[in-house]
Formats: structure tokens, C-alpha cells, sequence
């Protein structure tokens, strides 16, 4: 709760742009193809990435919430954790 008359401001999403970017933090940089690995992920297994203006970007929270989910439901377990995580 914040103290009266304390304004709450919203810390901005980290965006990561262009299908590379997004391979990378998901720890995709050695993979052959990575940017069409990503492309079957977001239309295969539902990762969280939307075309502005011609490019993907994704948020890094929806992407830790999507890896998260997929490690629970156990289909990722050959792949290692994105960048950023411990």
C-alpha cells in the first residue's frame, strides 16, 4: 500500500524486438534456425509475441510466464532456461 498522496508508477514492460531477439533470451543462439523455431513456437505452442509494425516483439514477463508453464507441463525438458532466470 502506498503512503497518501504517493503517486504508483508503472514500471514499463521489457520488450524484445525482432524474432532473433526473442530466440536469444530463450537461449536459442546455438540452433541452426532459431528465427523459425520461434515463428513454430508462437504458432504451435503459443508463445506470446505479436507483429508491430511488421516486426515480432514479445514482452519478457509473458515470456517467463509462457517458459514457466511449458517446464510445468513438462514439454520443454531437453531445452535449457532463457537467459536471465537462475
Amino acid at each position: 500500500m502506498l503512503a497518501p498522496g504517493a503517486e504508483e508508477y508503472a514500471v514499463p514492460a521489457q520488450i524484445l524486438q525482432g524474432l532473433k531477439e526473442i530466440g536469444d533470451y530463450l537461449g536459442l543462439q546455438h540452433v541452426v534456425d532459431e528465427r523459425h523455431l520461434v515463428l513454430s513456437w508462437i504458432s504451435r505452442e503459443g508463445l506470446p509475441a505479436k507483429r508491430l509494425g511488421g516486426r515480432w516483439c514479445a514482452e519478457v514477463n509473458e515470456l517467463e510466464a509462457w517458459w514457466v508453464s511449458r517446464r510445468a507441463a513438462g514439454a520443454a525438458d531437453s531445452l535449457s532456461k532463457p537467459r536471465g532466470q537462475s
